[in-house]
């Protein structure tokens, strides 16, 4: 059976790809290219490249605050 990709499993993928290729280098296509999800699947879950990187961003300082 098909297994929905979990919104922490994508941006695990897409936090990988900006640490390897820097924000600006990553793209929707490569995340769904290398993350084996369709484009619109992570269209559908985060809205936007952008709204993707705000999610990742916020990920990020939650784990900043959870370490402290």
């Amino acid at each position: 059976m098909w297994e929905e990709p979990r919104e922490d499993k994508l941006l695990s993928d897409f936090r990988y790809l900006v640490s390897i290729h820097g924000i600006m280098n990553t793209s929707l296509n490569r995340h769904f290219e290398d993350s084996g999800t369709a484009k619109s699947r992570i269209l559908w879950q985060f809205g936007s490249r952008e709204l993707l990187a705000i999610e990742l961003v916020d990920r990020l300082f939650l784990e900043m605050e959870e370490s402290l």
